[in-house]
């Protein structure tokens, strides 16, 4: 009698059944899309901060050196600048020693070269440039074309727009030429 009563307190099976394996699996896939999506998103958005802090480093160092050299264009003195070339993509000068001349021009694709005379040097000041360009102003604030010579020259400004795979950024900046004689 005693093995009869003891065969009723164990049950007839052990394990999970069908039902509670398959509602297992479903919850833990559930799961598991829940944290690979919030994964997938922080991993994009990371990406996407990448590229923001690269575009604007490009712009922010294009930007301080083309000012920097701007304010080297030779003053002569008399009131004019020494400028050799003006135009919508290239300006060429005289920096301050008055031995070297400077060439700063736009590919009119991705990038922005800097070229000397003495030494003889040239390189790029910046790629993933998709727009450039010059205006240049009298000493009244009026955008006009200026005489080559430099005569009425005061203002040179610039606009660049930076682009690195979807994040692009646009600056314009105006440098007011130096009268270091």
């Amino acid at each position: 009698m005693k093995a009869h009563a003891q065969n009723r307190l164990i049950p007839a099976y052990q394990g999970f059944s069908l039902i509670e394996l398959v509602v297992s699996i479903i919850i833990l896939s559930l799961i598991a899309v829940a944290i690979s999506n919030f994964l997938g998103r922080s991993v994009l958005g990371f990406t996407k901060s990448t590229n923001n802090i690269s575009a604007l480093s490009k712009l922010r160092y294009i930007d301080r050196r083309l000012a920097k050299e701007l304010r080297l264009v030779n003053h002569d003195g008399a009131g004019s600048y020494d400028v050799v070339s003006m135009s919508n993509n290239t300006f060429e000068f005289t920096d301050t020693s008055g031995a070297n001349n400077v060439t700063i021009s736009y590919n009119g694709v991705d990038t922005l070269n800097i070229t000397y005379t003495n030494p003889a040097a040239s390189g790029d000041l910046g790629r993933e440039v998709t727009a450039f360009n010059f205006n240049y102003f009298k000493s009244d604030g009026v955008s006009t074309p200026v005489p080559v010579d430099g005569t009425d020259l005061v203002f040179v400004e610039y606009n660049i727009t930076v682009t690195e795979n979807d994040a692009s950024y646009t600056a314009r900046s105006r440098v007011m030429l130096r009268d270091l004689k």
